[in-house]
């Protein structure tokens, strides 16, 4: 035994009589089972953080040792049964003592790290890992975070593991200094820290935290750092910014089946989804809340939104059936500052199968024909479900010649439009002098969840001999039937929207039946249009073609065109019969709506560009005229968004329009408020002001045109605040000889904060004087007269500093007769200056005569 390993146990052994004076809590008796608990660590150098083996490390308590690995672990083992507060020493020769102190709680493991300071005896112990060859990430707290001010968590803690060449992470001397950096992102002001951190000498770990901006996207952060000369860096790591607060223009809501059975059936499942994005059109925070309701049946009552904006629930078909058997569904979620975002949909629950057909038996002459109208529907008028099939038949002695023409065999669509509940069917005699006798029509229906129904009616196809002659004139053109259009709104040539409508026409004699193509007609089209008034130039629609004649169904066709101008367009079928009788249609109405807004027609101004406001008062107006690339005004009630840098402007609603009129005008007021152009303020909205001056900011109008490009200009603005004040007024008199004009005289009026007074300022020149004789006048001229009075005008640059904006310069002139005023004579020259909002001020000087 060695002389250091008997000074070893001599420092052991005055430890342990130490330890027995110390009064760490005992474990308390209980009858409780006592749980094994663990108090682990390392043993480190405090000089370079190296491990430390072979060091005793002990409970002050007396309940358990150890000895540390190569590596400088340890783990002290205890049974407790309640808690237990000591501290634990570690200790080798050559080093100096640690000790830290512990609370450990039954069955809580529990770590520590012991540093013991080196001495002139320390032996030399190294680092168990090698130098950083490359870097890894071993965590992230939260994949997906929400844009900054969405009340959603909004930061990402990243924590990465430096590893040497064979994987151990490093530690001790060998850690090193850990760069975080962002690799690409949306731009919103996201950012990362700290930016630079030294890993941690036990672990080898290092972290940062990202925090989200103001836009949505994918961001790539990735650490690096330079290990002799080389650069390590650790693949890029991908977390989600996920959207902001939901917007009705991107709040959607469908239906997976337009009409179910619900009106028969219960339990009947209708997928209903929510699409709900952001105002810069990314999908929404996930987790975001939809909530639902319904008039028919019940549906679940909310749900949360995927990573792509997506919720969905089931509507369920049960009790109360909807009035007119038309369910409304709601969608509903919270947008920005409270507001309620909100779509609606309807879902038929249809009910049982209903033909509805002719009750009267039908005569159909030889050579003639038979046409009737049918319905398939249920009990409240509205279709059947999809796959539903319909067909016509016929049957019986008189039925063999008999061709069957219009909707004789169709399959529904799904589908909620009334129009798929009416069909047609017109029986011609293809043969003169064929059979005749009792004709059958069967119209069948087979619905899976609807039910199937038939219904059969019948009448006579008359042979030659008992044919029922039918005066001539009563199959003579006698009226003209209209179709609806196949639309009734279409838009100008060239935006990219529906430039057609198709007009169908009918000709039917005075029994209401179509005529044959024997009976063919040719008819001619009136078309009038109405173009927008406020607009000139431009083409009009045309029809095409122009003039038609009836197919064998009796029928007439043409298309409107729309051209470059909008309005609304008339059309008017007209027949000129044989007899010289004339038949017209009613008109059928198209209107030809404008295009989408272009930059080119978005035009923009205020009504002051420098202005005052008093406390609760309200500032300019702000105006847009936005119109198509035609020229045209854009529809009505097109959206314009008005933002501001400082201060509060309305937007977004019917009074004081952020939605154009007739004229593609909107307009808005400037009401003031905070906050105020500060230096600041207006740098943190986004754009510089022109002068990094108070006063100056920026307010924003923007719109959207075609596919979905975003139309945005800006005006720059001066808030004006008191008091008016002037540079440059004479402080000692201004001379001239007699009957002359004085030096060039500069002068400066600003604002509180040093800049140009509001629009409308008025500057007034007035002059005072005393004297009894006749003919003596004085004046003022330059950029101020005595002769009239300054108004300062409304254009963009008179938000800039510059001549007649701040600066004038005047003259004072003797304007006396006989050649000018007596020497010695004073008066005295007022600038009287009135600034809307910001008060009255007098400025005067006075002059005198040489």
């Amino acid at each position: 035994m060695n002389i250091r390993t008997l000074l070893l146990w001599g420092i052991i052994s005055i430890l342990l009589l130490y330890s027995a004076c110390q009064s760490p809590t005992e474990p308390e008796e209980s009858q409780v089972t006592p749980a094994s608990t663990l108090v682990k660590g390392t043993v480190l150098r405090s000089d370079n953080l190296n491990p430390i083996p072979d060091a005793f490390v002990y409970d002050l308590g007396g309940l358990a040792k150890d000895t540390s690995k190569k590596d400088g672990s340890f783990a002290l083992g205890f049974k407790l049964t309640t808690r237990y507060v000591s501290k634990v020493v570690g200790t080798r020769v050559g080093f100096g003592n640690d000790t830290v102190n512990i609370v450990v709680n039954p069955g809580v493991d529990t770590s520590i790290v012991l540093r013991l300071k080196a001495d002139s005896l320390s032996p030399i112990t190294t680092s168990l890992s090698g130098k950083a060859a490359s870097i890894f990430l071993i965590g992230v707290t939260a994949q997906n975070i929400g844009i900054r001010g969405t009340g959603s968590n909004e930061t990402a803690q990243l924590t990465f593991e430096v590893r040497d060449s064979v994987g151990v992470p490093v530690t001790g001397s060998n850690k090193i200094n850990v760069n975080f950096s962002i690799l690409g992102g949306p731009g919103g002001g996201e950012f990362i820290f700290p930016v630079s951190l030294v890993s941690d000498p036990v672990t080898g770990r290092a972290s940062t935290r990202l925090t989200s901006g103001t836009k949505a996207g994918v961001v790539q952060v990735f650490a690096s750092a330079v290990v002799d000369g080389r650069l390590i860096k650790s693949s890029p790591v991908r977390i989600t910014i996920a959207g902001g607060l939901p917007v009705q223009e991107r709040f959607s809501l469908s239906r997976q089946f337009a009409n179910i059975a619900g009106g028969l059936y219960d339990n009947l499942r209708n997928r209903i989804q929510a699409i709900v994005g952001d105002r810069d059109g990314n999908p929404v925070q996930p987790g975001t809340a939809v909530y639902f309701t319904t008039t028919g049946g019940i549906i679940q009552a909310s749900a949360q939104t995927d990573v792509n904006g997506i919720a969905a629930v089931e509507l369920i078909t049960s009790n109360p059936r909807p009035t007119g058997g038309i369910a409304v569904i709601t969608a509903k979620t919270i947008g920005d500052s409270g507001n309620s975002v909100s779509r609606t949909i309807p879902v038929v629950f249809s009910g049982a199968t209903r033909i509805v057909a002719p009750t009267q038996p039908f005569v159909i002459p030889d050579s003639g024909e038979y046409s009737f109208n049918y319905k398939v529907q249920d009990i409240n008028g509205n279709p059947l479900t999809e796959g539903t099939t319909i067909s016509v038949a016929l049957d019986g002695p008189g039925s063999s010649e008999l061709a069957v023409e219009g909707d004789k065999s169709f399959v529904l669509p799904d589908t909620d439009d009334p129009r798929y509940t009416q069909f047609f069917i017109r029986l011609r005699d293809r043969r003169e002098g064929g059979p005749g006798g009792l004709v059958n029509i069967t119209i069948t229906v087979t619905s899976v969840q609807n039910g199937n129904a038939i219904y059969t009616f019948s009448g006579l196809q008359q042979s030659e001999a008992g044919v029922i002659t039918v005066p001539p004139s009563a199959r003579e053109p006698a009226q003209i039937k209209t179709f609806p259009p196949s639309a009734t709104d279409i838009y100008v040539a060239g935006v990219g929207e529906r430039e057609n409508s198709v007009l169908t026409y009918q000709v039917l004699d005075s029994l209401e039946t179509p005529i044959t193509k024997e009976k063919r007609v040719y008819a001619t089209y009136t078309v009038q249009f109405y173009p927008n008034s406020l607009v000139g130039g431009g083409t009009a629609p045309t029809l095409i073609p122009s003039a038609d004649s009836t197919d064998d169904s009796g029928r007439l066709r043409t298309s409107v065109k729309s051209g470059t101008q909008a309005g609304v367009v008339q059309v008017i079928a007209r027949v000129q019969l044989p007899s010289g009788k004339i038949i017209v249609s009613q008109p059928v109405k198209v209107t030809v709506h404008s295009g989408f807004p272009v930059r080119s027609h978005f035009t923009y101004a205020t009504t002051a560009y420098s202005f005052g406001i008093l406390s609760g008062g309200v500032g300019p107006s702000f105006f847009v005229q936005v119109g198509d690339t035609f020229s045209n005004p854009v529809a009505i009630g097109t959206a314009v968004y008005f933002h501001t840098q400082a201060g509060v402007v309305q937007t977004g609603r019917d009074f004081f329009g952020a939605y154009t009129d007739a004229n593609g005008r909107a307009f808005v007021r400037f009401l003031g408020g905070n906050p105020e152009p500060t230096n600041s303020g207006t740098l943190l909205a986004g754009r510089p002001t022109f002068y990094q001056k108070e006063g100056y900011f920026w307010v924003y109008a923007q719109t959207q045109g075609r596919d979905k490009v975003t139309i945005i200009d800006s005006l720059r603005v001066l808030w004006c605040v008191p008091p008016i004040t002037a540079t440059g007024v004479p402080t000692t008199d201004v001379t001239m000889v007699r009957g002359g004009t004085s030096v060039p005289i500069p002068i400066t009026f600003t604002d509180g904060r040093g800049n140009p007074l509001p629009v409308g300022t008025k500057i007034t020149t007035t002059i005072e004087f005393t004297s009894d004789l006749i003919g003596i006048k004085f004046g003022v001229s330059g950029d101020l007269s005595t002769t009239k009075p300054f108004t300062m005008q409304n254009y963009p640059a008179v938000v800039d500093p510059g001549s007649r904006v701040t600066n004038f310069t005047i003259y004072v002139s003797d304007l006396s007769s006989s050649g000018g005023a007596p020497s010695g004579q004073t008066f005295i020259v007022n600038l009287i200056v009135e600034a809307p909002n910001l008060g009255d001020a007098t400025f005067s000087f006075r002059a005198r005569i040489l």
